[in-house]
């Protein structure tokens, strides 16, 4: 028997995660996403004023740690605890707008975006959505 798996839309909002203007070799993180409740996910990533490759990458981790006042947060290693899920190069060589839509489905507590532009600054705008 084929088995259905629904998902279920938990709040009808878009993320907004970054939007400002990266420099050139310089690895620009969005802030952390708690996004435990979730299997699917989907970015939408675009890049103005820029000339160029883009390259933007999601990283996740399941590792939390505790901080000063006993509060649990996501690890700040990047080297250790958080693994590469997706990367990919948006050429930009017009000068004009250019996008990327990507979604998977995967499953770990904590997520964030890396962009780094190649040559020159670029003005970047990430927008994600989870959904349960």
């Amino acid at each position: 028997m084929a088995r259905v798996q629904l998902t279920q839309n938990v709040g009808p909002e878009v993320i907004k995660c970054m939007d400002k203007t990266v420099s050139a070799g310089v690895p620009t993180y969005s802030p952390t996403a708690n996004v435990s409740k979730y299997t699917l996910h989907s970015y939408q990533v675009v890049t103005v004023q820029a000339s160029g490759n883009v390259q933007f990458t999601i990283a996740g981790s399941n590792v939390t740690n505790i901080n000063s006042q006993g509060d649990p947060v996501p690890s700040s290693d990047m080297e250790k605890d958080w693994i590469t899920i997706s990367t990919h190069t948006i050429a930009n060589n017009s000068g004009l707008p250019a996008t990327l839509a990507y979604s998977d489905v995967w499953n770990f507590k904590y997520s964030k975006v890396l962009i780094e532009p190649a040559t020159t600054s670029a003005t970047v705008e990430v927008y994600e959505k989870h959904n349960a």
